[in-house]
């Protein structure tokens, strides 16, 4: 759930998902260790959306400061995220340093 609503964009209902995932992988009781990396590779993954999400509240929040917009939307392009939503992420941040005629790091993004 929390995966189709960041690919639809919405981070709310994203973020409540991986709150919740987060709080009950704490009450989760496993017996072998592939349960147990399993449940830290959900964890990790859960982590590294919810950052995703916060950065990218960050940037819309950023507003009329250029600079901040830009360096949060590099940012964005280096969370562990899937190989379909790091694309969305890259060629977003290549269209913002492009249309602000940062060239050098729209063509990094490329």
């Amino acid at each position: 759930q929390a995966y189709r609503s960041f690919t639809g964009g919405q981070f709310t209902e994203c973020k409540d998902g991986l709150d919740s995932i987060l709080r009950s992988i704490l009450m989760i009781s496993v017996s072998s260790r592939t349960e147990t990396n399993d449940l830290k590779e959900l964890l990790d993954v859960s982590r590294e959306y919810l950052i995703a999400i916060k950065v990218k509240n960050a940037i819309g929040s950023a507003g009329v400061d250029v600079g901040r917009g830009l360096e949060l939307s590099a940012y964005f392009t280096h969370c562990n995220l899937q190989p379909a939503h790091l694309m969305l992420a890259l060629k977003t941040a290549m269209a913002s340093a492009f249309k602000n005629k940062n060239f050098i790091n729209a063509a990094s993004f490329a």
